[in-house]
């Protein structure tokens, strides 16, 4: 055993296992992402001694600099609420879809193309650009594979001439497909049509269903950092229509007044109880508090972590079981956690 390889083990043999090895793979993961920095979000599972994954930023560092490129912020959000919000989404779009084709196809033809932007526009520019540079490039190239045959062109500097039209028709390529999925949105809304049919009347979300239906996720940071009740921006990319949501029902003026005032209130006792917080820390109160209460903290933590590993044992069993790979299995497993 090398080096290396004896460090990874005393790593390893540190790190308190569920029966299943490192766990269960979340539904979602590998499809949400962070809005801000570009990274993907991962799972922790165990918070407090509890079985409550949550997903945060894979590049967040809480000693974050402009210089080390990480993330300034976690984007945490509960992993039980994402699959909800998913759930909702997805029940609502195959819905729409199905009920109302032509309309489904009008209304994302009309978001596609609000979403051409002057990036696009300027793509669209350069995909010409690039289609007439490669129809000359093909000539040449017909010139040089005869120069080179002939022994007029050296190897080498055919193979560099022969790279130089490969990037060119690569970047052309990456170009049209970039181009494709704003141009045929009449196309994009048959095929989602097509291939939401057989999910019609679904009860479960499965993971092939998943991916199969949801392209991303990008998860923005909470309004209000820290705070458990707080509203987080969520957008949902579908296959082949992207981040398409169906027309909201409207809502009375009274309900959207009464909403309005509850939010109002929420937030007014939001920020009281902050400056409480900030009041505290500055006389000392808060870390008195903190110290007083942190061995009890430190006990039930512990009693909660016992707990679960203790149950852990049937939860590795649930999770090696034929289906324990998917959306259904985790949301078995998160209701049984919520008593532990």
């Amino acid at each position: 055993m090398t080096a290396r390889e004896y460090a990874i083990s005393g790593i390893r043999s540190n790190v308190k296992r569920r029966p299943d090895g490192w766990g269960y793979i979340h539904p979602l993961t590998g499809l949400v992402y962070c809005a801000d920095c570009g990274g993907k979000l991962y799972v922790h599972r165990i918070t407090n001694g509890r079985d409550r994954p949550m997903y945060v930023c894979g590049n967040y560092t809480k000693t974050f600099t402009t210089a080390n490129s990480g993330c300034p912020s976690a984007h945490r959000i509960s992993a039980e609420t994402l699959m909800n919000l998913v759930g909702e989404t997805l029940r609502a779009v195959v819905k729409y879809s199905l009920e109302d084709k032509e309309t489904f196809k009008k209304a994302v033809c009309e978001k596609l193309s609000v979403q051409q932007s002057d990036e696009v526009k300027s793509k669209k520019k350069r995909l010409g650009t690039v289609k007439k540079r490669l129809a000359d490039l093909e000539v040449l190239q017909h010139k040089i594979y005869e120069d080179n045959a002939l022994g007029k062109l050296p190897d080498k500097r055919y193979a560099e001439m022969s790279a130089a039209y490969d990037k060119e028709q690569t970047e052309f390529d990456e170009l049209q497909n970039i181009v494709e999925q704003f141009t045929d949105s009449s196309e994009r809304a048959d095929k989602f049509v097509e291939l939401v049919k057989r999910y019609e009347h679904f009860n479960e979300i499965t993971t092939p269903m998943l991916n199969e239906l949801v392209e991303k996720i990008v998860v923005h940071e909470r309004d209000r950092k820290g705070a458990t009740d707080t509203t987080q921006a969520v957008e949902i990319y579908l296959t082949y229509i992207g981040d398409f949501l169906p027309p909201e029902e409207e809502i009375a003026p009274a309900i959207l007044a009464a909403q309005e005032a509850e939010r109002l209130k929420k937030e007014t006792t939001k920020d009281r109880l902050h400056r409480n917080y900030l009041h505290r820390k500055e006389t000392g109160k808060q870390q008195e508090y903190d110290q007083k209460y942190a061995e009890r903290r430190k006990e039930i933590r512990a009693a909660h972590q016992a707990a679960l590993f203790a149950d852990g044992a049937v939860l590795g069993a649930v999770c090696t079981s034929g289906k324990s790979r998917g959306a259904s299995t985790f949301g078995k497993l998160t209701d049984r956690n919520k008593n532990i």
